[in-house]
Parts: structure tokens; sequence; C-alpha cells
């Protein structure tokens, strides 16, 4: 009898260890319903979506307490609200700020990734995992279009980080990669950049016959100095790379003060202002301008 109680009572424990080792699996979904705000300044962005959760380890139904997650690069802007409570299913829609390291390296032509990392809160690997049945398939209620932006890639992974004391957690990462329209950007961004430094090309051109090339020079280098401070690169936050605007801008400062220098040449070397010698060393200068804009391009190209 005792033998009996004995044996009973082993497999019960074994069977109740095995329990508390499986981990139960939850299968994440995202959809995107809406973006908000984007600060770039800030690493900031609004975003409202659908988070979906399924699993044949549980039913949602009976339990006391639902699955809590926790947003770890997010704040929540109000409560959760549930959509679908199914014994195998639960979905609740999501609405908060997140946040995540922004690059700018070929801005305003970077892409933005918005990322959203979850995990299941007070749990660890041991009791909880996430998987993904649709890894690089998330999906948005926009198709491929999302207002104002265009969704040019999204992907998810599971990773598992450790915390502070060393327990390890089982890590669910969305991606939703983003860019601005190209016709627009350029418009806005670049184009008064070539414009203004075309004007400064076609007055050194005709410098010879005009005699204009300081007055334009100068004020298309103002101008441009300007529209740098005020406008171009107001978006971004401090960065300790240079853009590829901001290459973009060094070139045209180097060409502009290239083609004034041309005034102090001919000062020096032109002391009578003769017509032909004026002609010579505008064309001289003009053969190395393309040099000049190559070469500084060049040596930016590694910063």
């Amino acid at each position: 009898m005792f033998l009996s109680v004995f044996i009973l009572f082993l497999f019960s424990h074994n069977a109740y260890a095995q329990n508390q080792a499986t981990p139960i699996h939850y299968d994440v979904e995202i959809v995107l319903i809406d973006i908000g705000d984007i600060n770039t300044q800030h690493g900031s962005y609004d975003l409202k979506f659908l988070l979906i959760l399924t699993s044949n380890d549980v039913d949602f139904t009976k339990m006391e307490k639902l699955p809590t997650i926790d947003f770890v690069n997010g704040d929540l802007d109000k409560d959760i609200t549930v959509e679908a409570l199914e014994p195998h299913r639960y979905a609740f829609e999501v609405d908060g700020k997140f946040f995540n390291d922004m690059s700018f390296h070929n801005y305003p032509f970077s892409p933005i990734d918005l990322i959203v990392k979850l995990e299941s809160e007070e749990n660890t690997i041991d009791q909880v995992q996430f998987t993904s049945t649709s890894l690089d398939e998330l999906s948005t209620k926009y198709g491929d279009h999302v207002p104002g932006w265009i969704l040019v890639g999204v992907d998810d992974t599971i990773q598992e980080i450790l915390d502070s004391t060393d327990k390890s957690h089982s890590q669910y990462v969305a991606a939703f990669h983003l860019e601005r329209p190209f016709l627009s950007n350029f418009f806005t961004k670049l184009f008064p950049i070539l414009i203004m430094v075309s004007i400064v090309i076609f007055a050194f051109i005709q410098n010879p016959r005009q005699h204009k090339m300081a007055e334009i020079g100068i004020g298309m280098f103002l101008s441009l100095v300007f529209l740098h401070a005020a406008f171009l690169g107001a978006d971004l936050p401090p960065l300790d790379y240079l853009t590829m605007q901001d290459k973009i801008l060094i070139v045209s400062y180097i060409t502009i003060l290239y083609a004034l220098s041309e005034e102090v040449i001919q000062q020096r070397y032109n002391k009578g202002d003769n017509a032909e010698l004026r002609f010579k060393i505008n064309r001289k200068m003009l053969k190395l301008l393309p040099v000049v804009m190559i070469g500084s391009a060049l040596a930016l190209l590694p910063l």
C-alpha cells in the first residue's frame, strides 16, 4: 500500500514538474492601424495598432488574469481596448507613443524605422515564449501605403534578452520601415540648393561679359546660409556625423566660394582689367570647376 502511494506521488510530482517546465507559447500578430506624429528630433512616434495573441496552450476565456504585455520602448496613451476574446485568441487595440534611435546618414532619403518591442510582464522565458508564424508578413489596414508615407518594408523577430537580474525573457520586435515620397523630399530639401548653385555656375560662365559674379555669388551664398540655418535639417536632432544633405550643402558652399574667388584672382593678376586676360583666367578656372566639385564630394564620402 505504501509503495503504491509512493509511486503515485512520484508520477504526480514528475507530471507537475513537466507542466511547470513547459512554457506557454503566444503567437503574435500586429496589424498597423494608424501612424500619428513622428518627431525625428526626439526619435518618437505615435502608433495605433491591433495586437493579436493566439495560443493552443491556454484558454483565454478561463484565465483569471489575461496576459499582461510590457511595451519596452513605448508608453500607452490610454488603456488597451479589447477587440476579441476567444478561447485561443485574444486581440486588443494599442494606442501609444514609442521611441527608437533613428539613423539619418542618407537624410533626406533615409527610411525611418518604427520599432515596437514587447515582452510578457513578470514572466521569464521558461514561463512564456513568443512565436510568429508569419515572420516578415506584418500587415496594415492600408496595404503598402500609409497616408503621407510609403511603407517600404515590414519584418518582425523573436529574441532572447537578459534583464538587470540576469533573467532571460522572450521579446517580440516588430519593425515598420517608412520613407517620404521621393519627389516631395527632392523638391523641398534639395531642389532649392541646386537652383542656387546653378545660378552661380551660369553667372560664372558669363562673368567675362557681365561682371556680375560678385553680386550674384554673394547673394546666393547668403541665401543658402539662411535656407540652411532656418529650414534645411530643422527636423533633425544634434548628430555626430554628416548627413547626405550636409555633404551636398558643403559641396555647394565650396562651389560658390570657388566661383567668388575668381574676382580676387582677377584683381590680383589683371589690374588693368584687360578683357582678353579676364577671359583666359575665367576659362581656366571654369575648367577646374568640375574637379573642385567632384574632389570635394569624394573627400566627404567617408565622413
